[in-house]
């Protein structure tokens, strides 16, 4: 004992795992004192304090061992604990949830136990993806983080809520019906769409829930969560907050028979795009066309690129879909331009477009082959687009302005980061985030008014052109214009129709919206703030 107070610690080991504490002292200890107690019963030759030792060593090893089998009683609570609990939200995890419904289908099987009845929710939050990018990763984590105590509030004692993975949500619902699962999800979204306090901003989501119930949907773990998931992507499609499964939406909800529609979509050129107007405010005359792609499923109908434009994202179908639409957006305008207009044509990009190593080289041969100059041509990219890799992201703009096509910020104010990088970026129009635009109404509030101004004057000072989208009223028209702002989009100036219908609406008369005082009488604050 004297010497190991004097003997240095050694350098403590971090990948592998330190030494359990062995056993080989106390064992070795109650082995002696068995053998004294053995010897001395029998020969009467120990004298009564060895006895006495022995007796002792042997209450110490019990002790000890005690003591071992508590710590790994402990140690084994511990180690389900974590290996069933999702350590972000303390919610239980994926194996949980495999273990749980596994052991629900064999109770199932076995004749002599009672049948059951199980619903499962499938719950995937919406634009969270957009949350990461625009706050940091440890903003989503906190959301996450109060996502538990909220949602589960509202469950039974015997409902199990965990979490899958990233952004998607489960709840095990044992002995409830459809009826009882349906509540709950209109229960969870409500209280999904309360707003998130993440430093110190109010936050709000959405999500999408799918509904599948057991025997009757699926007989095994895997059949139940894909029924759900199923059901999940087919309120995704149709905005609904949640859809029960049923065998008739399961050709038409499969996501993985979706992607593979979409492929064959895309290489089959099934894709179709609708033009929405851009209209000078100085002047009411359309000068820009934004090119909108929709996809026509036999069976879903006319599906708006929001829907289906995640799921080319996830298949890496946005470089051919890209590819697409940039050609039949600069063959029209090559026919526009052939028949004496000057409208430019605005195509959106996504941020595997940009880190895309032969973009660049497509949208040269793109306007080469239909004779377009490229000052007909604007890329749009949202803020969220460029932030994920600024660097290489800003290195492939200045490349696209050298070929003299405009760049445009889509969505602006959307995200927290313009700033800091507005001033580096070589772009040649701002299109305001429609949200703010939608305040700019009889009830708005003054702050969007402050804030739709704010950003129109820094747009200027810069040298870009200012779009605003979501223009749905002349009042907001006519605000817009005597702030100043240049462009105008939006249902009022015209909705996304096909090519043939955008022609026609451009030969005809212009807006009049240069005047000097609004048609419709603002709300005070607006008028004394124009």
């Amino acid at each position: 004992m004297s010497i190991s107070v004097w003997v240095p610690p050694g350098r403590r080991e971090l990948v592998n795992a330190g030494k359990l504490p062995g056993f080989l002292l106390p064992g070795a200890g109650a082995l002696a004192g068995l053998v004294i107690l053995l010897v001395g019963a029998l020969q009467h030759q120990v004298g009564p304090i060895a006895i006495g030792l022995a007796a002792a060593t042997l209450i110490v090893v019990g002790i000890r061992l005690a003591f071992s089998v508590r710590g790994l009683r402990s140690l084994t609570e511990e180690r389900h604990r974590q290996a069933v609990t999702d350590e972000l939200t303390g919610l239980g995890n994926r194996r949980q949830l495999i273990t749980l419904l596994e052991a629900y289908f064999e109770d199932n099987a076995d004749p002599a136990t009672p049948p059951r009845s199980l619903a499962f929710l499938f719950v995937d939050l919406d634009h969270f993806k957009e949350i990461n990018d625009s706050f940091g990763h440890s903003a989503g984590d906190e959301l996450l983080r109060q996502l538990g105590p909220r949602l589960t509030s509202s469950l039974r004692d015997t409902d199990v809520l965990v979490r899958i993975g990233g952004d998607e949500l489960g709840a095990v619902l044992l002995d409830s019906d459809p009826s009882y699962a349906a509540g709950l999800a209109r229960r969870l979204t409500a209280l999904l769409e309360q707003p998130f306090i993440l430093n110190g901003v109010s936050i709000r989501i959405s999500a999408s829930i799918g509904i599948a119930s057991a025997p009757g949907d699926a007989g095994d773990s895997v059949g139940l969560m894909r029924c759900a998931d199923v059901a999940m992507y087919r309120a995704k499609l149709t905005h609904q907050p949640f859809e029960v499964y049923t065998a008739s939406i399961d050709d038409g909800g499969n996501r993985l028979a979706l992607v593979d529609e979409l492929r064959s979509a895309v290489e089959g050129e099934r894709l179709v795009l609708h033009y929405q107007p851009q209209v000078d405010l100085r002047n009411g005359e359309i000068v820009a066309a934004e090119a909108l792609v929709r996809w026509p499923h036999p069976r879903l109908g006319l599906i708006p690129p929001l829907e289906f434009l995640p799921l080319a994202e996830e298949a890496g179908l946005m470089g051919p879909l890209t590819r697409l639409v940039l050609d039949q957006a600069i063959a029209q305008c090559a026919i526009w331009r052939a028949a004496g207009s000057r409208i430019a044509m605005s195509v959106n990009v996504s941020s595997s477009n940009l880190l895309d190593p032969g973009f660049i080289d497509v949208v040269k041969g793109t306007l080469r082959r239909h004779g377009v100059p490229a000052s007909g041509l604007v890329l749009e990219m949202t803020e969220t687009t460029i932030i994920r890799d600024f660097a290489a992201c800003q290195s492939v703009i200045e490349e696209l302005r050298s070929l003299g096509l405009g760049v445009s910020i889509d969505d602006f104010g959307s995200g927290f980061t313009s700033l800091a990088y507005l001033g580096r970026l070589p772009i040649t129009e701002l299109k305001l985030d429609r949200t703010f635009i939608g305040g700019l109404s009889a009830n708005g509030r003054e702050q969007d008014l402050k804030l739709v101004r704010a950003t129109i004057e820094l747009g200027h000072a810069l040298g870009l052109v200012v779009v605003a989208e979501g223009i749905e009223t002349l009042a907001t028209l006519e605000l817009l214009a005597l702030l100043g702002c240049d462009r105008a989009q939006g249902y009022f100036t015209g909705r996304p129709v096909a090519a043939q219908d955008f022609e026609a609406a451009a030969k005809g008369p212009t807006l009049s919206v240069a005047t000097p005082e609004p048609s419709t009488p603002f709300p005070t604050y607006l008028r004394t703030a124009v």
